[in-house]
């Protein structure tokens, strides 16, 4: 993450309260802390102390901003977000939290949106220097419309044009007033005037970083006027709320409209199947609405609404849903169920706007006969959330909830809503009620899973003891296999609990667990289920399983090619199951050092990636994130990013993007006419595809082709000359093809529009390398480092630097700094530099994993047999660990014979083995001057005969 984003001045409180000032102290001293697992322990320490502190309490604007700092340090990006959000809704007037706010936007690449924050803090502040700096650095890089890309991985924001920050913000505070109001036709009015200019693009950036748990922003926060909340007003309304609703439910007042709906004929069976909101009911309901005709069109368009929208069945019924509007009666169209289908289908990705919803709506609540109508009153609170009004909505929630006739949906919605809060009990209360009439509610049954969890362990520290199954989690498990369960309603809860059981490694539950998610290929809950067939997918591809995926997603074609985000795990699996083809043993060793399984209090660690506990995600609450070592996670955005991108657009852009990896994959390997081969299949579909084009440039490199790597280098930079990632990629191709001069030329094009980055220095560094400039090359690598200090890129050019200048030992200490760093990122670096692999094997080996370690490096000196510090390491770890000392020896010898980094040392072990060597000519006379004599390599025999 990067300390250096915090500003301590600005995360200070004057007049702070005593234990405020001894986690400020914490922090501080933390952040002088060398090495960075002590840092890491200064910031849990503090953490711990502050949450300590305020537990039960209510916090305040430097609590806030303290949780954020500590969150950022211990790499929780979103939950530092989460606090920051809180602390702009208690102090809209304080400009600290919109100048942190401005430089995590910034740091993630999002320029535009993070200068809105920045603007915003020096409006409030004019004298903060510190944000008047990175204000200045971000307008230097707008010039040429770059956006700012801390690391290569992140992906550029696309500019847009804006209103005045100020006109926009009135109309947004216009919009959220009116909202508050439940005046929905005019909040509509004026939020889409304010986002006619901006595009909702800040609303989208925060949405973006919190993930898939936060559909819409709340825009009051970015209102110019808006009054400052009490602390923890919002907070305090929820949990009033719930002592109202309980009272309520204890009574009796809304439990009795929770009855089964008494049998009287076939639409009020109809209507009793669609208040369920269970899945094996909608789908029963939907001949059922056939039969009645337009007696029931609205009926039928909500199931059909629901389905798509919550339940994660496919898009067929959307079009059935809209089919039904179409043609059915106009009064038909406005009834509160109507209008409930109409708002929830506005959710589904390409649908287009309802021009008429939002009047339609507001007349509906001005009617008194429909104002505590449950169905009216979610689809007002849906609309209300669809449009960033979070406040309005919850209010809207609670009256459904305890209207005279409960739809479970509603008490699940204000479950989820208090989830989002983290208010994990008070959600966990409202879920447990649905169950007293609804023992079989599917997607409660499949929150509550998580929920229970978050409740449970939240304050637990990860590999703070074993996590063990809540009382919740095993009703839930007892619920998903009892007989009385229709396989349809038990399909969602079920593949949460398998992710559960994957996470603590009981094979055999997880099995059983799925088996009832997927039941048979013809009838079973997976058929006609996106939603759910991606989860399961997405269990077998964190577990390095791509045969077991590809063949599920194979089962299901037809659903695939409808679906964008079945195409993402279909990508995954298959260049997954490319590796294993071609390379078992490198699957097995990437297993092997990947094999984590654990449950944490908030995510689940699988060896391929991880799974974020998210609750209030619909219709699986659980977010995975894909280790990016071994699947292409940024090519896969890059390719869809454009806006509404079509099913088949998305499956001919994911072709390439697989191909494109698979040909990564086989030149790492060595085999650059297979790689071409992987890119001619898709030659035809992807000339303008910019990372076909860099890969092809990349190939062209690796085979000396210098002039057809030039040529692929300018048809990339032709297709997008604005992007800063395709010009650092252009000169790290450049410079492995042997041509500093062009990288440095391609860098220096971006330092002037103010572009900077820790792998823009790495490659800087290694240019001036190969041309022999080792103190610039140095000078190079300190400004990267005082702009990360642990960047892994920047130490990998250290370890370059260090070892060209003949330095073993200084490019071991960055080796080992490095991987102290990060694991995952050194590992991905050794498979693309064969010269800092060596040294990351050898700081594998004294992280004490030295099987690897040797495996690796005997690999290594097949592969590269003029390494020479793969030689010494190789031999030295054998002889340590008394493996082979035949061996050993050859390999000392070889790297003896050698020149470079590594050759001297190897030499000096061997003379204190007494062996033989050759030295190369030019190194002889060197060799001989620190050669032993004779004399002393027998007094150094006997003292480790002493010894031993």
């Amino acid at each position: 993450m990067g300390t250096q984003l915090f500003n301590r001045k600005q995360i200070a409180d004057g007049g702070s309260p005593p234990y405020l000032q001894e986690v400020e102290s914490l922090i501080a001293q933390a952040h002088q802390q060398k090495d960075r697992g002590q840092r890491i322990k200064g910031f849990e320490d503090a953490l711990s102390l502050l949450q300590g502190a305020i537990a039960g309490n209510q916090h305040s604007l430097g609590d806030y901003l303290a949780l954020a700092e500590l969150h950022w340090e211990l790499t929780k990006p979103q939950e530092s977000i989460n606090y920051l959000k809180e602390a702009l809704q208690l102090a809209p007037k304080d400009p600290r939290p919109y100048a942190l706010l401005g430089r995590y936007l910034l740091n993630k690449g999002l320029r535009d949106q993070a200068m809105n924050f920045l603007d915003r803090a020096l409006q409030l502040d004019p004298d903060d220097a510190a944000t008047r700096k990175l204000r200045d650095r971000a307008a230097l890089q707008q010039k040429k419309n770059y956006t700012v890309v801390v690391n290569a991985k992140d992906l550029a924001a696309q500019p847009s044009p804006e209103k005045p920050a100020g006109q926009a913000a009135q109309k947004k505070a216009e919009a959220t007033r009116l909202l508050n109001l439940n005046d929905l036709k005019g909040a509509a009015a004026a939020l889409e005037e304010a986002h006619s200019g901006i595009n909702h693009e800040v609303d989208r950036a925060l949405a973006g970083l919190l993930g898939a748990s936060m559909v819409g922003a709340d825009v009051s926060i970015l209102a110019e006027n808006a009054k400052a909340k009490k602390t923890g007003g919002i907070v305090r309304a929820l949990f009033a709320m719930l002592i109202i609703a309980m009272v309520g439910l204890t009574l009796g007042v809304a439990y009795r409209a929770w009855r089964p709906a008494s049998t009287g004929g076939p639409l009020a069976e109809l209507q009793a199947q669609v208040r369920s909101d269970q899945t094996s009911e909608l789908m029963k309901a939907l001949p059922h609405s056939e039969e009645l005709g337009n007696q029931a069109a609205d009926l039928g368009a909500l199931a059909h609404a629901l389905l798509v929208a919550e339940h994660g069945k496919d898009k067929s019924h959307f079009e059935a849903a809209i089919a039904i509007l179409e043609t059915a009666p106009a009064g038909k169209t406005k009834t509160p169920e109507a209008l409930l289908a109409r708002t929830l289908l506005l959710k589904v990705p390409g649908a287009d706007a309802d021009g008429d919803l939002d009047p339609d709506l507001s007349e509906a609540a001005e009617e008194k006969a429909l104002q505590r109508n449950p169905y009216l009153l979610m689809a007002r609170a849906e609309r209300a959330q669809q449009l960033g009004a979070g406040d309005a909505a919850a209010t809207l929630l609670h009256q459904a909830a305890l209207a005279e006739e409960v739809h479970p949906r509603a008490v699940l919605q204000l479950a989820l809503l208090y989830a989002e809060r983290q208010q994990y009990d008070a959600a966990l209360r409202y879920l447990e009620r649905i169950w007293q009439t609804h023992p079989h509610h599917g997607p409660s049954l499949a929150a509550a899973v998580p929920v229970a969890h978050l409740a449970a362990y939240r304050d637990r520290l990860p590999g703070d003891g074993e996590l063990a199954a809540t009382a919740t989690e095993k009703k839930v498990h007892e619920v998903v296999f009892s007989d009385e369960t229709d396989p349809l309603d038990a399909a969602l809860p079920a593949a949460v609990l398998a992710a559960f059981a994957q996470a603590r490694r009981d094979d055999e539950d997880r099995d059983r667990l799925l088996n009832i998610a997927v039941g048979s290929s013809e009838s079973g809950p997976v058929v006609g289920n996106p939603g759910l067939l991606e989860a399961v997918s997405m269990l077998s591809i964190l577990e390095f399983d791509p045969e077991g995926a590809l063949d599920l997603l194979g089962e299901h074609q037809d659903l695939v090619d409808q679906n964008v985000a079945l195409q993402r795990n279909n990508t995954r699996a298959s260049v997954l199951e490319g590796i294993r083809k071609k390379a078992p043993k490198q699957l097995r060793q990437i297993k092997l050092s990947s094999t984590r399984h654990q449950l944490t209090p908030h995510a689940l660690l699988l060896p391929a990636g991880r799974i974020e506990l998210t609750p209030a995600r619909r219709a699986i609450p659980l977010t995975p994130s894909y280790d990016p070592r071994y699947f292409p996670e940024s090519a896969i955005q890059v390719a869809l990013e454009l806006k509404d991108i079509s099913p088949i657009v998305a499956k001919k852009k994911l072709e390439t993007v697989t191909q494109v990896k698979l040909a990564q994959i086989a030149l790492a390997r060595g085999n650059a006419a297979e790689a071409m081969d992987y890119l001619n299949d898709v030659r035809s579909s992807s000339e303008g595809d910019t990372e076909f084009h860099l890969m092809e440039a990349l190939i062209h490199a690796a085979q000396d082709k210098r002039s057809k790597a030039r040529s692929a280098i300018e048809d990339a930079v032709a297709l997008d000359p604005d992007r800063p990632n395709v010009l650092v990629a252009a000169a790290r191709i450049q410079l492995s093809a042997g041509d500093p001069e062009s990288a440095l030329k391609s860098l220096k094009r971006l330092k002037r529009e103010g572009y900077e980055s820790p792998a823009a220095y790495s490659i800087e560094a290694r240019a001036l390398v190969q041309k022999g400039d080792f103190d610039g090359a140095r000078d190079v690598i300190a400004k990267g480092r005082a702009y990360s200090e642990d960047d892994v890129d920047l130490l990998g050019a250290l370890i370059a630097v260090e070892c060209d200048a003949n330095r073993l030992k200084q490019a071991q200490r960055a080796a080992a700094r490095m991987w102290r760093t990060s694991e995952d990122g050194a590992r991905a670096l050794a498979t693309t530099d064969p010269l800092v692999a060596a040294f990351v094997y050898d700081a594998t080996a004294d992280a004490g994993l030295q099987q690897e370690a040797v495996d690796a490096l005997n690999d290594l000196v097949v592969a590269r047999p003029a390494l020479t510090p793969a030689h010494y390491f190789l031999g030295s770890l054998l002889l340590d660990n008394k493996d082979d000392k035949d061996q050993a020896v050859d390999s000392l010898r070889t790297a003896a014979e050698q020149t470079g980094c590594g050759a001297q040392e190897a030499r000096a072990r061997l003379d204190e083995l007494g062996e033989d060597y050759e030295a190369p000519p030019e190194d002889k006379d060197e060799a001989a001057a620190d050669k032993p004599t004779k004399k002393k390599k027998k007094r150094g025999k006997k003292r480790r005969r002493r010894r031993r």
